[in-house]
């Protein structure tokens, strides 16, 4: 929601923020801890989302039947490059799958990043 990525960022915020201290029990894992758990833990957190889309469901918050989001008006048109079929949203959820699965491994190849020393250099 925030848009932490890094396994450090992620570290501060356990300490910083008070809803995350709340849903973490006050645990204070370290940027290590959590690298490691997200590696570890890559195809269950996808799975995680899924299952809250099926939690959703549970809910009645979404009927489940379909379940297609555009940013677009609602107009009185019916162009071919408007309508989404069964086969435009299958090929949207490979897509977003795609992106859960490249975010997955930017936060893990920012953490791997993050012990590289950076050079300074004085004029």
């Amino acid at each position: 929601m925030n848009k932490i990525r890094s396994s450090r960022m992620m570290e501060t915020e356990a300490t910083r923020n008070i809803e995350l201290m709340w849903l973490i029990g006050k645990i204070k894992p370290d940027h290590g801890t959590l690298s490691s758990f997200i590696k570890i833990n890559k195809n269950a957190i996808k799975q995680l989302f899924k299952e809250f889309t099926l939690m959703l469901k549970g809910f009645g918050f979404i009927d489940g039947t379909l379940v297609a989001i555009d940013g677009t008006k609602i107009k009185a048109s019916s162009a071919k490059n408007k309508h989404y079929n069964e086969n435009i949203i299958k090929e949207k959820l490979e897509y977003y799958e795609a992106k859960i699965e490249e975010y997955i491994n930017s936060v893990l190849n920012t953490t791997d990043n993050e012990s590289s020393k950076q050079k300074i250099t004085f004029n």
